[in-house]
């Protein structure tokens, strides 16, 4: 749940995370977003309420793609 810091192939420094949100059909879930500029910008996208944004948007793609499964 650390930001930490990579290289990008064209030389410059991106942060990245990694969320733990739960198990979710028996699988370990997390949420991952990289790219940010700076940590700063990546610590913002980080706070509570932007995750719990992200996991409900991740959840509703996940349902809308089971329904389009099934019919």
């Amino acid at each position: 749940m650390q930001i930490e810091s990579y290289q990008k192939k064209n030389g410059t420094t991106a942060y990245r995370f990694r969320i733990y949100i739960g198990v979710i059909d028996g699988k370990k879930k997390y949420i991952k977003r990289s790219g940010f500029t700076s940590k700063k910008i990546a610590k913002q996208a980080k706070s509570p309420k932007q995750v719990i944004k992200s996991v409900f948007h991740n959840l509703l793609k996940i349902n809308n793609f089971n329904l389009l499964i099934k019919i």
